[in-house]
């Protein structure tokens, strides 16, 4: 079984976002998009879904699509530190007991002054080592 796209447009504006996008998705194998910021790869699962209306071509109908969304959410009421914290115990059967929260941070390059500020703002002005 084969499922297709067939010359999926869209455009905002006079910004053309999908170009005659064509694909072949075969039963049985995975799939990823990649692309940088900006190249459509919202937009073209946005016209898969039916929450935008593609400018031509033939998208797959809702019902032949799953899409899982892939927004992280995370308490932004809280601290890195503290949310940590809260994931190593709720998760202490998985995580190595020789690991601290420290080197978990250490592990991703967060600087030990950004460890206890608010997760809300990490997206801005966070230095990486």
């Amino acid at each position: 079984m084969k499922l297709q796209l067939n010359g999926i447009k869209k455009s905002y504006g006079s910004k053309q976002v999908l170009k005659d996008c064509t694909f072949t998705f075969e039963k049985g194998k995975i799939y990823g998009l990649l692309g940088r910021n900006g190249a459509g790869k919202t937009t073209l699962f946005n016209c898969l879904t039916d929450e935008v209306t593609p400018d031509g071509g033939r998208p797959l109908g809702p019902e032949q699509v799953g899409y899982v969304f892939s927004t992280p959410v995370l308490p932004d009421f809280l601290t890195g530190y503290e949310f940590l914290r809260f994931y190593m115990d709720v998760n202490r059967d998985k995580v190595s007991p020789d690991r601290t929260i420290d080197d978990y941070f250490d592990l991703v390059n967060i600087d030990k002054e950004d460890r206890h500020r608010l997760i809300k703002g990490y997206s801005h002005g966070m230095k990486n080592k």
